[in-house]
């Protein structure tokens, strides 16, 4: 047997009942049991060491064990005497004891003072041997001869054991000596310290310890901590009891979720000083329920009913016919006439259904040549014709002057020369044709001489009369 199994064995052992280590080498182990002496049905209440749950081993006895037996010195392998395992000593027992582990000895009935005697319940029969006595009070165990005079009851941690007792004044703060029945067998009845609390976990002394709890109900489990108020026992769970999730950022059911699958189909309205639009209720945590939608503008040409007022680019285009007709927005959206044409002034008009740009008015010196062409005012004064067509400007005619027929340029309302009403070029009057037309024409109402760069020109002419004809310069 190794050191380490030695010591393990001495450990278990020292777990059993009244802190027994019995250990035996490898070529010895048998199963065995540990009863007490004291009580007639120790054989019958063994503990069958192939089922049993060890113990905490970390309990010294109540007193420092007396191994002396009468003796000031124990001889190797006597009692008390020191040890590692069974065969180091005489007995064939070693047993843990506050000074470690030492070797003990058979008995019948008595050991020395704060020894008690024991048996183990072999395969064949049983050897009762001293053991420390030491209290196992809290201590966890799974039937009573785990607990030496004690009994091992169900508390809310579990099974642990009592200490027996005669009076309030031998149990320790926090205990109370309560008649008690055993959970074994024989359901005895004695006196034993027990928890006022009700479990072993939370008694004087143990202030201030925490240990998880939870809260559990339908909509789920939460957990939290509890804490030990000595006398008092385990404070309240702080746990948050679930709820069903509400829209509130917080994990009501603790499913590790925040506001999950929550859904609100009441409607509602996002308004502003442009309108009021329809919305949907979206669940923002701590703000609860918001309402979300699109919020009113001022109305844009863009195809949308910016403002919600169930209209689309209302004030752009024309209601009754769709169309868009403004200069801005001429057609379509975002098509401005400004500038459109060159040396023009240019303005949206529906023809034949169709809104479109075209030239409202021409720059000076230019004139409309057509719904979208401004060309540029050449003078036709003078110019010899056949026809109006060839005084260029719309507004010219073609007039019967001095010598042929020749250009005369509008100077009427609204021409296209450039002139205000009545008024014309110097050298030029603005005559009434007879039909309502006004032409600017040469004073001298010949085209040949008309300007004062004409003057002092000459041509050649004739006068006649009755008595002939005479040759001369006209000037």
């Amino acid at each position: 047997m190794t050191r380490s199994h030695r010591i393990a064995c001495l450990a278990a052992a020292f777990a059993l009942t009244s802190a027994l280590a019995a250990c035996h080498d490898s070529a010895d182990e048998t199963d065995s049991d540990v009863v007490s002496k004291d009580t007639s049905e120790a054989v019958d209440s063994a503990v069958d060491a192939d089922t049993f749950t060890p113990i905490d081993i970390n309990v010294q006895p109540d007193t420092q064990a007396d191994t002396s037996d009468g003796d000031t010195t124990a001889g190797t392998g006597e009692f008390g005497a020191p040890c590692f395992e069974n065969t180091d000593c005489l007995s064939g027992w070693c047993v843990d004891s506050s000074l470690g582990p030492v070797c003990t000895k058979l008995c019948e009935e008595d050991c020395p003072d704060g020894w008690s005697c024991v048996g183990i319940s072999g395969q064949q029969d049983v050897t009762f041997v001293c053991v420390p006595k030491a209290s196992r009070l809290c201590q966890a165990c799974t039937i009573d001869t785990q607990c030496g005079q004690g009994m091992c009851l169900t508390f809310e941690d579990g099974q642990r054991c009592t200490q027996a007792c005669n009076s309030q004044e031998e149990c320790p703060s926090g205990y109370a000596c309560e008649q008690v029945t055993s959970e074994g067998a024989s359901g005895a009845s004695s006196s034993q310290c027990v928890p006022v609390t009700g479990t072993c976990a939370c008694t004087v002394g143990n202030e201030g310890v925490q240990e998880p709890c939870s809260a559990k109900n339908d909509a789920g489990t939460c957990f939290g901590l509890r804490t030990c108020l000595g006398e008092d026992g385990w404070s309240e769970c702080d746990a948050h009891v679930p709820t069903a999730e509400i829209c509130n950022g917080m994990d009501d059911n603790c499913n590790l979720l925040t506001d999950e699958n929550l859904v609100d189909d009441t409607p509602c309205e996002v308004t502003n000083e442009f309108g009021v639009c329809a919305g949907h209720r979206v669940c923002s945590g701590a703000e609860g329920w918001t309402c979300v939608g699109q919020e009113a503008r001022n109305e844009s040409c863009d195809y949308e009913d910016n403002n919600c007022d169930g209209h689309i680019d209302e004030g752009f285009r024309d209601q009754a016919t769709g169309l868009y007709t403004l200069d801005t927005d001429c057609g379509v959206c975002g098509n401005s006439c400004e500038g459109f044409f060159p040396n023009a002034v240019s303005g949206c008009r529906v023809e034949s259904g169709v809104a479109r740009c075209v030239v409202t008015s021409c720059a000076p010196g230019f004139y409309l040549a057509g719904p979208t062409t401004c060309l540029p005012v050449i003078e036709a004064a003078c110019l010899p014709c056949t026809e109006d067509a060839n005084c260029v400007v719309p507004g010219n005619a073609c007039v019967p002057l001095d010598g042929g027929l020749f250009c005369g340029q509008d100077c009427g309302a609204d021409n296209l020369n450039g002139y205000n009403e009545g008024s014309c070029p110097n050298g030029y009057t603005c005559t009434e044709l007879g039909d309502g037309r006004h032409q600017c024409l040469p004073y001298s109402n010949s085209c040949s001489c008309s300007r004062t760069s004409d003057q002092g020109k000459s041509r050649p002419c004739t006068e006649s009369n009755e008595y002939g004809t005479c040759a001369g310069l006209q000037t």
